[in-house]
């Protein structure tokens, strides 16, 4: 059974499978792993991966949004698929609140093991403690197994198709003679600053309509609480699908190619705004390393897999795995990014 602590963590990823399972083992701990160290011919140390057995009769994957949600689904079926693999229960707990500092503060009080996970986003590591000094988190107490690259999924500014604008140059125009309302997450939030940062380059002023998730965002856009709403392709794909909801700009650098067309960049309109960004599975720095690699590569095989990529296109999202340094990368880049904006929208 797990033991509880009160710090650190390690590498790691993934998600659910069968149950979702909110308690876990609390309290109690079992023996640590079951793999090996071996010596390559040169005399290196080297993992032997595919002997290692999970060390904890339940593999926990930790997520920071509710169930239903884009990330909640993408875990689930990592999950199912790890299960599968050790014949070890792999539970989902959905641990909302604090931008995913409550989720990490869980994580923290186990001991460090390649069972105990967390699906780490962009704005646990770079956006909640910038806005808010008392949440201090940092890439450098994890582990990270791979990062999921949230390019395939960018923030995209939207409006109901009975609005009648369908180009953000219609929505300028728009904006010049009607109150734009642009639904988004609570102030701190990742859409709510990307709608700032839009709205002060295009020089339109704006009042929030703010709730915690894309879809209560997007039914507020069509029931006429607001007019527009940042929210990333994924959650505002089947709205578009039906014909609901028209994308008009999005955040990455390059324009946007899916299969209802292309969404223009805000670089296409000259504003430096665009970010990147990924997600990473990650676990308690002081992991076994054995474990960790192991896990690693369980998930990314089941992610590069016939089935994995299906099983993804099913739920809308397309799955590109970022080695563990690129993450890293990618996410200093984006807290840059991220503090540039906040100095300059958030007075």
């Amino acid at each position: 059974m797990r033991k509880q602590l009160c710090k650190g963590y390690k590498k790691t990823l993934v998600l659910l499978a069968a149950a979702v399972l909110m308690s876990g083992c609390k309290g109690q701990q079992s023996p640590a792993g079951t793999a090996e160290a071996v010596t390559a011919p040169d005399g290196a140390v080297t993992d032997d991966t595919d002997s290692w057995k999970p060390d904890l009769k339940t593999i926990t994957f930790r997520v920071a949004n509710a169930a239903g949600g884009n990330a909640d689904l993408i875990t689930r079926l990592i999950a199912k698929a790890v299960q599968d693999q050790y014949g070890v229960t792999a539970v989902v707990q959905n641990i909302t609140g604090s931008s995913g500092f409550l989720m990490a503060t869980d994580l923290n009080s186990y001991d460090p093991s390649p069972c105990e996970l967390m699906f780490g986003t962009d704005t646990l590591f770079a956006i909640a403690p910038l806005f808010n000094e008392s949440i201090q988190v940092s890439l450098d107490d994890y582990e990270i197994l791979y990062g999921l690259d949230n390019r395939q999924s960018p923030s995209v500014l939207a409006v109901s198709s009975d609005l009648g604008v369908n180009t953000w140059e219609e929505f300028q125009e728009y904006a010049k003679t009607n109150r734009i309302l642009a639904a988004s997450n609570t102030p701190g939030g990742l859409t709510h600053l990307q709608v700032a940062a839009l709205m002060g380059e295009a020089g339109i002023e704006f009042t929030s309509v703010t709730d915690s998730g894309g879809n209560k965002n997007i039914l507020s856009c069509l029931n006429g609480d607001a007019n527009c709403v940042m929210v990333n392709t994924g959650a505002l794909a089947p709205y578009v699908d039906s014909g609901q909801m028209v994308p008009l700009v999005q955040y990455n650098e390059d324009p946007f190619e899916w299969e209802y067309g292309t969404i223009p960049s805000v670089a296409d309109f000259g504003y430096d705004i665009a970010m990147e960004s990924c997600s990473v599975m990650c676990v308690r720095k002081d992991a076994d390393p054995v474990g960790v690699a192991a896990m690693a590569k369980t998930i990314t095989d089941y992610l590069g897999s016939e089935k994995g990529i299906a099983e993804m296109k099913e739920i809308n999202t397309e799955m590109v795995v970022m080695d563990p340094e690129s993450a890293k990368v990618c996410l200093e880049k984006f807290t840059e990014t991220v503090k540039r904006l906040k100095e300059a929208y958030y007075k």
